[in-house]
C-alpha cells in the first residue's frame, strides 16, 4: 500500500492531471444564485467615501445601482462641490460642477453583475461585455482560488502533497486536483481579454477585468441589514492611481428608469436628491 501511494505521489508531482472545472454556464448559474441569496437583485443605494491610493478620504457620495445595468454616482469633495457619473448599459458620462467631462474616470464599474439573479441574463450581460462565456479556468485570488470566466490561458497553482503522513498523502491524491489549462491564448496587443473572477467556494464576484484595461477588485462581502455587499470597491485604471470606495451603508431604494435620465448630470441639487428607501 505504501509503495502504491508513493508511486501515485510521484506521478502527481511530475505530471499534470485532469481537473474538473465546471462549465462556464454552471459557474454563471451559481453566481446568479449567490446574487439572489445576498438580496442584491434590486435597486441599491451605496453610501461611500472616496480615497486615492492609500490617502485619507477626499470625498463622499451616494451610488445607486440597478440590476438592469443603470447606475448613477454623485460625489462631493470637502468644499461640497459635486461630481456626477451616469452609466446606461455600456455608456458612461459624467459632469463636474455642472459641466460635462470629456474623459471621466471609471468610477462606475458594472456593479449590476453583482445583482443579476437570472443565469440567462447574467450570461447575456457578460457576452455583451465582450467576455468569452465558453471559457473558464482557475487562478489564485487572495487566500483562495477563483474561477476565471473568459480566460483559458491561466495556469492553476501546483498541488502540494504532504510527505509526512500516508493518510494526508492519500487524502491529497483523492481531492480535486489542479491542472494547466491548455496553451496560452494569443490576444491582440494592448487589448486584454475581459474576465470575471468568481470565488470557488462562495461564488461571489471578486474581480472584473475589462477590455479597456480597467480592473475592479471587491472587498469581502459583509451584511448591510438584509443585503450582503462588498465592503469596498477598488478601481485600477491604466496610468492612473487607484481609487477606493469604502462602503458605509447599503439600502434598497425605489429607482425607476426616469431617475437615470441624462439630464440628471446637469440638474441643480434641488432636483437631484437622494432616492427614497424602499419600504419593507
Amino acid at each position: 500500500m505504501r509503495a502504491a501511494i508513493l508511486v501515485l505521489t510521484l506521478l502527481a508531482l511530475a505530471l499534470p492531471v485532469a481537473a474538473v472545472v465546471p462549465r462556464a454556464e454552471r459557474i454563471a448559474t451559481a453566481t446568479a444564485q449567490a446574487n439572489r441569496a445576498a438580496a442584491r437583485s434590486q435597486a441599491l443605494q451605496l453610501d461611500l467615501t472616496l480615497r486615492v491610493a492609500d490617502r485619507e478620504p477626499i470625498g463622499s457620495g451616494k451610488l445607486v445601482t440597478h440590476p438592469t445595468g443603470l447606475a448613477r454616482l454623485e460625489l462631493r469633495d470637502a468644499a461640497d462641490r459635486p461630481e456626477r457619473h451616469l452609466l446606461l448599459g455600456s455608456e458612461h458620462s459624467a459632469s463636474r460642477k455642472g459641466r460635462r467631462l470629456d474623459r471621466p474616470r471609471a468610477f462606475l464599474p458594472p456593479l449590476f453583475f453583482l445583482q443579476v439573479d437570472s443565469p440567462a441574463t447574467l450570461t447575456q450581460a457578460l457576452s455583451d461585455f465582450g467576455l468569452d462565456i465558453e471559457a473558464a479556468s482557475l487562478a489564485p485570488c487572495g487566500q483562495g482560488l477563483c474561477y476565471v470566466l473568459g480566460d483559458t490561458s491561466r495556469v492553476a497553482p501546483p498541488r502540494v502533497v504532504p510527505e509526512d503522513s500516508e493518510a494526508e498523502a492519500e487524502a491529497a491524491l483523492l481531492s480535486e486536483p489542479y491542472v494547466t489549462f491548455g496553451e496560452p491564448v494569443e490576444t491582440l496587443p494592448n487589448l486584454p481579454e475581459p474576465t470575471l473572477w468568481v470565488d470557488t467556494r462562495s461564488f461571489e464576484i471578486v474581480r472584473i477585468e475589462s477590455r479597456s484595461g480597467v480592473t475592479v477588485d471587491f472587498g469581502p462581502t459583509v451584511a448591510f441589514g438584509e443585503v450582503r455587499f462588498p465592503d469596498s470597491i477598488t478601481i485600477h485604471e491604466p496610468d492612473r492611481k487607484p481609487v477606493r470606495f469604502d462602503i458605509l451603508a447599503v439600502v434598497p431604494v425605489n429607482a425607476p428608469a426616469a431617475e437615470f435620465a441624462p439630464s440628471w448630470l446637469l440638474a441643480p441639487d434641488s432636483q437631484a436628491a437622494a432616492l427614497p428607501a424602499r419600504q419593507p
